[in-house]
């Protein structure tokens, strides 16, 4: 025998969304982020030692991430990533904090063009208790 169909006032029908929105929109704001980052949006242009003297500043616990993103006009890209704030910047920016520097004024062992994948960034070893940028 069929069973019944649920109420139409039942709460779990159609709970599974098709379209999860929420997630969508998260994923896009994200994008958005890392995309403002890298077309400059929101990144934040410093010296190679005020650079130096942020990546021994952190949250506790000790989580700061960098990754060079790559050089664009003259400029190198860093990202920095330390522990969320809250999830409210964390769903906003990734908690990623945005950087670049002279191509002049730091030495780096590798160079690439900027590029807004994640993935394809070199992760540096600065940070708690790790090394500083090299600056000349």
């Amino acid at each position: 025998m069929n069973a019944p169909a649920p109420p139409k006032d039942n709460p779990v029908r159609g709970s599974r969304a098709k379209h999860p929105i929420a997630l969508y929109l998260f994923l896009a704001v994200v994008l958005a982020s890392i995309v403002g980052a890298v077309s400059g949006t929101f990144t934040k242009q410093l010296s190679c030692a005020d650079l130096s003297k942020r990546t021994r500043e952190w949250k506790e616990p000790k989580l700061a991430v960098w990754s060079y993103m790559g050089t664009r006009d003259g400029y190198e890209n860093f990202a920095a990533q330390d522990r969320p704030d809250g999830v409210i910047s964390t769903l906003i920016s990734g908690n990623f904090k945005f950087f670049k520097v002279k191509e002049s004024e730091i030495r780096l062992s590798r160079r690439f063009s900027l590029t807004e994948e994640p993935e394809k960034w070199t992760m540096l070893k600065w940070g708690p208790p790790g090394e500083t940028p090299d600056c000349m």
